[in-house]
């Protein structure tokens, strides 16, 4: 009778136990994207920690340890995110969601060709000749499809929860409609002003809502622009353009020497989200800031 007892109380245990979702995102934006989708119990890790650069993150012990624990990691890929290709390639295809190759995404109708002229005199590097920016996230309209996939693997992760994961994204993607309508009635009365950025992160958001993106300064932020490139940018921007956007905590001298010269306003720019409490938060900063 006892062992009847306590064998019904193990099984009452079981199916009373609520299961947390432990997950790990590679950069801060796509945790801020994770982040709405969670219920209580559920967490989401960054990896890469504010002021460090996903282009040349080393992983540290504990990195891989999370890595090994997580229930799903999510990535961008390794066009952003190469740090983290030998370490996911054991990783179980249902324990990993690798973002960049998802379908339906907007990619950006930016001609790269016309900005980049000039900016590969010093670097060789694979990143630097893909075809499109790899900050997919500055879209709103991205950034709904991947609320939508990752909302799916949390409800496989956890399915007696589905109708609050389901609650969840119903409300984040309200919220992403509205941040997408602000935004497009913010820009539209500044969508003729010609500008430079500091490095080729901001293409999607740029075509999202047609701004008129004149140059990249660099390609990487870890870069810094040569002579011939600065001559042929200072000849580009020369009555064209209105603003250069600089980053904070990069190396960003040249940028602002630039825009001294041809006396340019500057602004600052975060497409890592370093100082936003959110992705509603971030984009809306870069809204203000553009």
């Amino acid at each position: 009778m006892f062992v009847k007892l306590m064998s019904l109380l193990l099984l009452c245990l079981h199916f009373s136990h609520v299961q947390a979702v432990q997950v790990e995102a590679s950069i801060k934006p796509l945790a801020q994207l994770i982040e709405p989708l969670l219920i209580a119990g559920d967490s989401v890790g960054i990896l890469v920690r504010s002021g460090a650069s996903p282009h040349d993150y080393a992983l540290k012990v504990s990195d891989r340890q999370r890595l090994e624990s997580a229930d799903l990691v999510v990535w961008g890929g390794p066009s952003l995110e190469r740090f983290l290709v030998k370490s996911l390639a054991d990783k179980n295809t249902h324990q990993m969601l690798e973002l960049a190759q998802l379908s339906g995404f907007e990619w950006p109708s930016v001609d790269s060709n016309k900005l980049t002229a000039g900016i590969h005199e010093h670097h060789h590097d694979d990143h630097e000749h893909d075809n499109s920016d790899p900050h997919f996230w500055l879209n709103p309209v991205n950034a709904k499809v991947v609320a939508e996939i990752v909302s799916e693997r949390l409800v496989t992760l956890n399915p007696t929860k589905k109708d609050q994961y389901k609650q969840r994204l119903r409300e984040f993607v309200e919220q992403l409609g509205r941040l997408d309508e602000a935004l497009s009635q913010q820009l539209q009365p500044v969508s003729d002003v010609g500008f430079a950025v500091y490095h080729r992160a901001y293409d999607h958001f740029v075509s999202r809502y047609q701004l008129n993106q004149l140059a990249y300064i660099t390609l990487l932020p870890e870069h810094q622009p040569g002579a011939r490139h600065l001559y042929q940018l200072r000849q580009k921007l020369a009555g064209r353009a209105e603003c250069v956007f600089i980053e904070r905590g990069q190396h960003s001298g040249a940028a602002s020497a630039l825009a001294a010269d041809l006396e340019l306003r500057t602004a600052i720019v975060d497409p890592l989200g370093v100082d936003s409490n959110s992705y509603i938060e971030l984009l809306s900063t870069m809204g203000e800031s553009f």
